[in-house]
């Protein structure tokens, strides 16, 4: 009975080791969607202000992480965006930004169901944590 008792407690201190190391990795994708969605706020409130911006005035155009160049801002209605597979196409100011918007509503969505995966892992954690104590305070 006793070496019954041994096993089950691995095997609950196994799985809880693997949900805690999955909530892990969950949290941290969810903070990868965190930013990704606060790069794309601000790549929209760019593309508001590139609207608003004068022909001919000088801005500041990133070339990498905390890299930028001068440059003279020749188009205001237009941006080259890149869709993915290293393509890029022209798309109006409105239309980039719809494209934008749609890309934060994946975010959102993506990030509520990284939620609800944790908020699972969670709870499976606490009712495994639950019957782990159990098995321990039966000995």
């Amino acid at each position: 009975m006793e070496k019954e008792k041994e096993k089950e407690m691995q095997e609950l201190y196994v799985n809880l080791q693997l949900l805690t190391n999955a909530i892990k990795q969950i949290q941290k994708q969810i903070q990868m969607l965190e930013e990704q969605f606060v790069d794309m706020q601000v790549v929209k409130s760019s593309l508001d202000e590139l609207g608003e911006a004068k022909i001919d005035s000088s801005i500041l155009v990133p070339m990498a992480n905390g890299i930028f160049c001068k440059a003279s801002l020749q188009d205001n209605k237009e941006v080259i965006m890149n869709v993915g597979g290293n393509v890029a196409v022209k798309k109006s100011i409105p239309d980039a930004k719809e494209y934008i918007d749609e890309r934060i509503e994946e975010l959102k969505k993506n990030r509520e169901e990284m939620t609800g995966q944790l908020n699972s892992a969670m709870a499976q954690t606490q009712k495994l944590q639950e019957k782990f104590n159990s098995v321990v305070g039966e000995e």
